[in-house]
């Protein structure tokens, strides 16, 4: 059983919450809901991971806490088909890695407050796959997140996706069919492009109180717009072109109280 200690500490003139483990070790108390909370598995260092396999580390079933950062080197983190994984981590303490992506998902998966830093960060592939990001620090050099094979939902509660490097620089870069996307309440730091489809068909897109202030806002050919339609409201694009490939008057677009550098922008009429 853990027990809950105070330690002095004299570096910040006051006290510090620690925890101590079954095994004597201290821990700072902001990972005291990781080390004390029902997870399945706590993960501190690469050793408490699956042993990678052709470059793939494949998680089972259950919950993953990550409670340092950790950086896995040449290989994938991957939620397999059929497979529902939750991931929760701390802003500040990043998962990196030297492989193009670092987190696959084929099957369904939570990511909560996790934070990312490499290449093309989260990568979705798979027909029936659902990802949730909630509140997740992504910093990229090509893509936040990418589609590259047919994938189910990708939706995405707060959280903040910044450029790094000199790289496409893209939040979520759609290359492949994807039924639904979401994305709420996310900021883009310096990205060339929020949102930006390049191919695949998509279903039906929100984007609700976001903010980005890169070049682009939403880069979309109009003549490809979501088959069931694209909602964008209360958003504030920041950038030097917020709609790119298409307008608030595009078939299949519907564009309310956005704003941009310069004040509100041109509204959809009304949609009968």
């Amino acid at each position: 059983m853990s027990e809950i200690l105070f330690r002095a500490d004299p570096n910040l003139l006051g006290q510090r919450v620690k925890l101590l483990t079954s095994s004597r070790t201290s821990v700072d108390a902001e990972i005291a809901d990781i080390e004390t909370g029902p997870w399945d598995h706590v993960v501190r260092s690469t050793s408490d991971l699956p042993s990678p396999s052709g470059g793939l580390i494949t998680l089972t079933s259950g919950s993953w806490a990550f409670a340092e950062a950790l950086n896995i080197g040449p290989n994938i983190i991957v939620c397999p088909a059929a497979v529902h994984c939750h991931l929760k981590g701390f802003w500040g303490k990043p998962v990196t890695g030297t492989a193009t992506n670092l987190i696959a998902v084929n099957g369904v998966a939570l990511l909560e407050t996790m934070s990312l830093n490499g290449d093309a960060v989260l990568l979705l592939s798979g027909v029936g796959g659902i990802c949730q990001c909630l509140a997740c620090d992504i910093a990229a050099i090509s893509a936040c997140i990418l589609t590259t094979v047919a994938f189910g939902r990708f939706e995405a509660i707060g959280g903040v996706w910044q450029r790094v490097g000199g790289g496409i620089g893209a939040g979520l870069y759609v290359n492949s069919n994807v039924d639904r996307i979401d994305l709420h309440g996310v900021d883009g730091v310096g990205l060339v492009n929020l949102l930006t489809r390049v191919s695949g068909t998509v279903g039906a897109v929100t984007i609700e109180g976001c903010m980005t202030n890169g070049t682009n806002g939403i880069t979309w050919a109009a003549a490809n717009m979501p088959t069931r339609g694209m909602a964008i409201v209360g958003n504030e694009f920041n950038c030097t072109t917020p709609f790119n490939g298409f307008t608030a008057a595009s078939a299949l677009v519907n564009a309310k109280t956005n704003l941009g550098s310069a004040g509100l922008l041109t509204e959809t009429g009304i949609v009968p």
